[in-house]
């Protein structure tokens, strides 16, 4: 079998449709989102976690030793899977309007991670209805709110991206500008190691009777 190829102790991870695994290496736990499972496979033993669960690094990694879950105490993406699951009985659109805020207050913060979090529980949520043959109105309403999210998801990346070359910009002027400082107080080496910190990032920098300018 391919597994038989791979070296002694490789840790293989399969993840069910509709299901990512978050690697969070500030916190060091790989969190389960979404409607499916995730399995870990070693030495030919499985193990399966479902949404929610939190897996600590060192198990992925084959320690043996390492909890299989771990309580998570630090912070979450937003006010979104411990808040919206906190009451199984919600009704479904209490639950799907929970996410559309939350996915919203993300928004507003370009925290693309949060956003991509709450569309998995919102695609979680229309699943799950649907499997529970539930009111097929509703899931069809979810879904349009639904869709609304991905395009917004879109339009929020797009800004994103538009912004980039703008920040770009004023960090180079402001190193540009720290440079004449450095070269008006005769600090000559340092002012050198900005224009060769510079010229390494693709900016052409050039001296002229008006000052300096630069292109990419």
């Amino acid at each position: 079998t391919l597994e038989a190829m791979l070296p002694s102790g490789t840790t293989i991870l399969g993840l069910d449709e509709h299901t990512v695994c978050i690697l969070d290496f500030s916190s060091r736990v790989a969190i389960v989102e979404g409607l499916g499972q995730i399995t870990i496979r070693r030495h030919g033993v499985e193990q399966r976690y479902s949404h929610g669960e939190k897996i600590a690094f060192e198990h992925l990694l084959g320690d043996s030793a390492a909890p299989l879950t771990v309580a998570m105490a630090g912070p979450v993406l937003s006010p979104s899977s411990s808040e919206i699951a906190a009451e199984p009985d919600a009704l479904f659109w209490d639950r799907m309007h929970n996410i559309e805020k939350a996915f919203h207050n993300s928004l507003e913060q370009y925290d693309l991670a949060a956003m991509t979090t709450l569309l998995l529980e919102a695609d979680r949520l229309l699943w799950q209805t649907q499997i529970d043959q539930e009111n097929n109105e509703f899931v069809s309403q979810g879904r349009e709110l639904y869709r609304e999210m991905l395009v917004l998801t879109g339009i929020g990346i797009d800004k994103v991206a538009a912004d980039f070359p703008r920040k770009i910009k004023e960090l180079v002027n402001k190193l540009i500008e720290l440079r004449a400082q450095y070269r008006r107080e005769k600090r000559w080496s340092e002012a050198d190691q900005i224009r060769s910190l510079l010229q390494s990032a693709g900016v052409t920098l050039e001296d002229t009777d008006g000052g300096p300018s630069w292109h990419l």
